[in-house]
């Protein structure tokens, strides 16, 4: 395992594979970042419209039209 670690570290395709991968975590975390801090605005806002549709308050069509 480690001879595999050095050589891929010597050599140009292993370093690309540590750069994707790096890249992939870093895009990983900040999707994650980014869920965190708009999901439960995000769930709200789904679930008011939500309310809306079940109890018919929704905009009607002539207010839609004009």
């Amino acid at each position: 395992m480690r001879d595999m670690l050095i050589r891929l570290c010597r050599e140009e395709h292993g370093a690309v594979m540590a750069e994707y991968a790096l890249m992939a975590a870093m895009i990983a975390g900040a999707a994650a970042a980014t869920v965190k801090s708009f999901g439960t605005d995000v769930a709200a806002l789904i679930q008011k419209a939500a309310d809306a549709f079940s109890s018919g308050d929704g905009p009607s069509n002539s207010e839609v039209a004009s």
